[in-house]
């Protein structure tokens, strides 16, 4: 049996948001009284967004989530013609035409304006076929639904694809930068403090005059902004 609570947790899960006009607790019991499928035939929850209930949080590339969004209104629009009521058929389809038109003039993609034109030619169609009336108006109509549903799949699959490129970069990008780090520090030649107080100390080591504790004292005046001389560093650190 599925929740409503199980639903939203679903959407919290999954980068997903409960569409406005959803009651969650119908919906869920929708599923229950239809052997846990949702109303277009998947198993529910699932995280495809044609279904009706979820929508995407945020999109990486947002033309594809505002193609979605419209296919959704366009979906919508078909599915309340009832066959007791088709004469409402026109006007649907007439909104369908003008949310699919302003849609397909905002892609940079040109594949993306190919299927929304390619829709709004078998919408026009779908007008005429109406007009006439009679059984092919409910049956195109149905057949319409479903292609706006794949046309929907698509672009949330070809979001999904390009967010998966995206990580995989980016994890690439990642890799790239620690391989040059780790390059540069074993390329990364001894700073001249460093050989500076190699040197100092060596010199020093053979000096008995000088105590092991003061050693580093008088290298770090030597090497360091000071600039001393050994026998400089030497009256200071041995006082």
């Amino acid at each position: 049996m599925i929740s409503s609570s199980t639903l939203r947790r679903f959407a919290d899960e999954n980068n997903l948001e409960i569409r406005d006009n959803v009651d969650v607790d119908n919906w869920a019991k929708t599923v229950n009284n239809n052997d846990g499928y949702c109303p277009v035939g998947k198993i529910c929850p699932c995280n495809k967004c044609n279904a009706g209930l979820y929508k995407r949080k945020q999109y990486v590339i947002p033309e594809l989530g505002r193609a979605v969004d419209a296919l959704e209104a366009v979906r919508a629009g078909l599915e309340s013609v009832v066959e007791e009521d088709e004469s409402k058929a026109k006007d649907v389809i007439r909104r369908s035409i003008a949310v699919v038109k302003d849609d397909a003039g905002k892609h940079e993609c040109p594949r993306c304006s190919e299927y929304m034109e390619g829709l709004q030619r078998k919408l026009q169609w779908l007008e005429k076929e109406c007009e006439i009336g009679g059984f092919s108006c409910r049956e195109e109509i149905d057949m319409t639904i479903g292609r706006v549903a794949r046309m929907q799949e698509t672009f949330m699959a070809s979001d999904d694809t390009i967010r998966d490129e995206m990580g995989k970069d980016e994890e690439e990008k990642t890799d790239e930068r620690e391989n040059v780090a780790l390059e540069q520090e074993k390329d990364k030649k001894p700073s001249d403090f460093h050989e500076c107080m190699k040197r100092v100390m060596v010199e020093l080591y053979e000096d008995d005059t000088v105590p092991k504790n003061k050693k580093m004292c008088i290298a770090s005046k030597v090497c360091g902004g000071e600039h001393m001389t050994i026998e400089e560093a030497k009256k200071i650190c041995l006082q």
